[in-house]
């Protein structure tokens, strides 16, 4: 599987379908992370609490990040600079966003960072 035993990001994950299916299907951490509104996180937290089992939620995480601000607060739980896997999903229908996303994509991934966008 793509992310068995990997690091997985979902930018702008909404409910958290992506990340919920990267957790079940093997990722060794999962951050799912959506605009920095605490409503929006809180209600991604509470999706990836009611879908996943606490042997999977205990490594799978719910980060507000506003695309091209700093990327620490989504790297806080790797031991290295980079996720192995990106997952977006839905995410480009405001142009004036795909620079920051670019940005974002950027500074959380390395050449060897598998990135999968759907549009």
């Amino acid at each position: 599987l793509i992310v068995n035993a990997k690091s997985v990001l979902e930018l702008g994950s909404g409910a958290g379908l992506a990340s919920i299916s990267a957790a079940l299907n093997g990722a060794k951490i999962v951050v799912a992370s959506d605009y920095s509104d605490p409503s929006i996180i809180d209600n991604l937290s509470t999706n990836l609490r009611s879908n996943l089992p606490e042997h999977v939620l205990n490594h799978t995480y719910a980060v507000g990040h506003t695309w091209g601000t700093d990327p620490n607060p989504l790297l806080n739980f790797l031991t290295k600079r980079y996720f192995d896997v990106i997952l977006m999903a839905d995410v480009l229908w405001n142009e004036k966003h795909f620079a920051p996303l670019l940005q974002s994509c950027i500074s959380v991934s390395s050449v060897d960072t598998d990135i999968f966008l759907a549009y």
